[in-house]
Parts: structure tokens; sequence; C-alpha cells
């Protein structure tokens, strides 16, 4: 079996960990399935896609999809068929737009990690758009995230930063792979560069703007000045 196909084997097993982590409890969803089941078929697909397109609505905005939310916005007095609704939504999300409804395990998590990636992105922009493995992990020390050492809110970092990879915010590579003879970090190892869905939804002027932010208002110009030319 090659390393590519050991990658692939693992990525299912984490997306198996993850539904069943995730996943109603199974009496739940039967429950709401008899209810389902007692309302006209139209209704019924009427409350799965409303769910569906309620959840990209989400998505597009990278906000979290509260329960209270499916039930004011789609289900209404049906909401003994939540289960039920979002188990269907769920397979279509998956299916169609390879999407997938988790439970966030902390209800303060999601803002931190939309924090804690616009923080990587600065970091890869100051480094000239690519930055070492090494060099990211000494950065994050500084604001006492520690790689091999569990944190508080994000529990282990390579593992967010992993999902990150995952997300396509970040593309992962060999230093030669990315760019030879780069100057951010060690001669080998990994290198980190912004990802296909990082470029569309952080402008490189959002950042920049944070990162100057950092600095006394004196300096913010100066800052984005000095950004732009090492960008």
């Amino acid at each position: 079996m090659s390393e590519d196909d050991d990658e692939a084997v693992a990525g299912q097993d984490a997306a198996r960990r993850l539904r069943a982590e995730t996943a109603l409890p199974l009496k739940q969803v039967e429950t709401a399935e008899k209810y389902l089941k007692t309302l006209h078929a139209r209704d019924a697909d009427r409350l799965v896609k409303g769910c569906v397109r309620l959840a990209l609505a989400h998505e597009a905005q990278r906000a979290p999809l509260k329960r209270e939310d499916v039930i004011k916005k789609v289900l209404g007095s049906h909401t003994k068929a939540f289960a039920a609704v979002f188990e269907r939504a769920q397979r279509i999300l998956r299916g169609l737009f390879g999407l997938e409804m988790a439970r966030l395990p902390n209800k303060d998590r999601a803002v931190p990690l939309t924090t804690l990636l616009v923080i990587v992105l600065s970091i890869i922009l100051v480094e000239k758009r690519r930055v070492h493995s090494d060099t990211l992990f000494k950065h994050l020390e500084t604001l006492g995230i520690y790689k091999n050492r569990s944190h508080d809110t994000f529990e282990k970092i390579e593992d967010v930063v992993g999902q990150f990879v995952k997300d396509e915010y970040l593309e992962r590579g060999k230093v030669d792979e990315l760019a030879a003879g780069s100057s951010s970090g060690s001669a080998s190892g990994d290198e980190y560069v912004w990802g296909a869905r990082a470029k569309i939804e952080y402008p490189e002027a959002d950042i920049m703007t944070f990162v100057a932010k950092m600095f006394p208002d004196s300096e913010t110009e100066s800052i984005k000045a000095i950004l732009s030319q090492t960008a």
C-alpha cells in the first residue's frame, strides 16, 4: 500500500470517527423519523431542504449553526422532527457538498479557532508567504500555545493545524516541494503556505490590517507598507 493510500485510509477512519462523535443518538433519530413520516412527503422534504439551505448559509458566513436556529427558521412547530431532519440534511450535505455538520464540544471554541487561523495566516504572510513548521510553532509559543502539549482551548495544536490543512486554509508540503531554497526556517522538513480557501475568504489586505493593529496607531500605515513589500 502506498503512502497516499495510507493517508486516504487514515482520512476515512477520521471521518468515521467524526460521524460517530457528532451523530445524534439513534433513538432520537428513530423517534423523530416516526414523527416526520406523519407529515406529507412534500412537507418533510421542505423541512430537510430548508435545513440544508440554512447550513450552507451559515457556512458561507462562517457562523455556527445552532439548534435554536434550525427550530426557529426551519422547523417551526415541528420540533419533534429535529433529529430526523438533521440526519437527512447531513446526508445531503455530505453527498452533494462534501460538508459535515459537527456539534462543537465547546460552545466557545468556534471563535477562538477562527482567531487562531487568522494568526497563523498572519505569521505566514509576515514570513514572506511561507513558513517552516518549526518557525510557525515557535511563533505560537509566544501566545502560550505549545506543540506536544494540550491547550485549554485548542487542545493539540498539531491537530488544529492539520484540520486547517484538511479544510484547505493551509497547504502543507516539504520545503523543496513548496519552494526550493526557502529562507523561512530550516532547509528541510514541512512548510506551510496559504491554501486555496484562505486566499478566497481572507484577503491579504485584511490580514495586513490585522497585523498592523498589533502596533501603535501611529505606526499602522508604515507597518502595512512593510508587509506589502515583504509579502
